[in-house]
């Protein structure tokens, strides 16, 4: 019995199921169990023993599961008395239920007991109980999955056509060739200080925004004011310093209203009182499922705290598992986040970044899906290099291409326009626009 008074285990209904599958074996195919469906050891050893039988080609009898099984508590005799005490093998779906409904109240109570021990409390108390209780609802707690069911889903999916929305893109194809992302990847955006890390992920978050994918952004450094005034000077191409001091025409004045009327229409949610890695977890999850968001961009790792944490190797570390885990757990999220790279790369004759020198844990690299380094030489020889350019290298892609991406950099205002002067604010005005979206006011 489970704590909450209910039965979270049915032993007559388990032995039906083992009964009837022994008496009727293409009856197997009928049942969508896993092995940890079943609360007793040796029902689930004979599930196993059973799935790997009708992997092999052979017949299921009782004799061969026993020998699969290859435990004492899986008999022979016993299973065929299983088989002489069901009722009726007609009433295998009933049993069946029986068991799975069995299966979900473990694991809601183990989500309780998870979310007891999380120590939250209040809205935070709660958003951790939906996140748990989204995760039963999916299955992700139910277990090892088997490769008939792994395939089964992915067959399904194959054959799905609407199986792209769960694909998070730009619609910029030149981006998109690396940077197409799935729920629960994690892309790190990597530079040294002047590269323009900070302006290409803030053009990347517009372009996944216009795109239709409502977006949080976590400013661990920075506040939400400066955030939508360079957003303003990316729509506009009015210098950031003349909008600061309001050296303005009357017709960029109009400019800049229009801007901001659109990006108030843009699901496109700010927080820059997250510096602190709890609360910016609990920022992320309240966006989960206040606002539906479909990707997180987090600027910068460097500067977000752990409490009783001092060391920057450790701190980075669990930052970065924090963030890669709740990118991972249901509702799942794109993560896109920005990290320092050490000096060494200054040591290099071309200056260009490599995996090598992601800055202060071998973590960042492990957890990341894709990495890619923004690079601007003209920083660093204006002889040589165009101001306008910026070159996007992707180090690594989990699932992709390596390679490079060119961009266009504004130098004079400091922002990125894109590949190609490629900008993407007429897209507001079409049809891929969410309707009766929140809007997000200017601050």
């Amino acid at each position: 019995m489970s704590e909450s008074g209910h039965r979270a285990h049915d032993r007559a209904a388990e032995d039906a199921v083992i009964g009837s599958v022994i008496l009727v074996p293409d009856d197997f195919h009928a049942v969508s169990l896993e092995p940890e469906a079943f609360f007793f050891p040796e029902n689930r050893l004979a599930w196993e023993a059973m799935q790997q039988i009708v992997r092999d080609g052979k017949p299921i009898d009782p004799i061969l599961v026993e020998a699969e099984a290859g435990h004492r508590s899986v008999d022979a005799m016993k299973l065929a008395e299983l088989a002489g005490s069901v009722p009726t093998t007609a009433n295998l779906p009933f049993y069946v239920e029986r068991v799975r409904l069995c299966e979900i109240t473990r694991m809601v109570d183990a989500a309780c007991r998870r979310t007891i021990a999380a120590g939250e409390e209040g809205d935070e108390l709660l958003q951790v109980m939906q996140a748990e209780l989204s995760a039963v609802e999916s299955g992700k707690q139910s277990g090892t999955v088997t490769p008939s069911r792994a395939i089964d889903d992915f067959l399904c999916d194959l054959d799905d056509d609407e199986s792209e929305d769960d694909v998070v893109t730009t619609g910029v194809d030149e981006w998109d060739e690396y940077f197409w992302a799935e729920p629960g990847d994690v892309i790190t955006i990597a530079g040294r200080p002047s590269m323009g890390k900070t302006a290409l992920a803030q053009w990347a978050t517009w372009q996944y925004v216009c795109n239709g994918f409502p977006w949080l952004v976590c400013l661990a450094e920075g506040t939400v004011r400066k955030f939508y005034r360079r957003l303003i000077s990316m729509q506009t191409g009015i210098n950031t310093k003349r909008i600061r001091q309001r050296n303005l025409s009357r017709a960029e004045v109009v400019e800049i209203r229009d801007a901001a009327d659109r990006i108030r229409q843009a699901p496109l949610y700010v927080n820059d009182s997250c510096r602190m890695l709890p609360d910016m977890l609990r920022a992320i999850r309240r966006a989960k499922h206040e606002h539906g968001v479909k990707g997180v961009t987090v600027d910068h790792l460097q500067h977000i705290r752990v409490p009783g944490v001092t060391k920057e190797f450790e701190r980075i570390n669990e930052v970065c598992d924090a963030l890669s885990n709740i990118a991972d757990e249901n509702p799942r999220v794109v993560l896109m986040q920005l990290s320092q790279l050490n000096r060494g790369v200054e040591k290099e004759s071309d200056k260009r970044p490599g995996m090598s020198f992601l800055r202060g844990s071998g973590r960042l690299e492990e957890v990341s899906d894709i990495v890619a380094f923004p690079w601007r030489g003209w920083y660093y020889d204006r002889n040589k290099f165009d101001a306008r350019q910026m070159e996007v290298g992707v180090g690594k892609n989990r699932e992709g291409e390596t390679g490079t991406v060119r961009m266009e950099w504004e130098h004079k205002h400091g922002y990125v326009a894109g590949p190609d002067r490629y900008i993407a604010t007429e897209k507001l005005r079409g049809e891929r626009m969410p309707r009766n979206v929140e809007q997000t006011s200017i601050a």
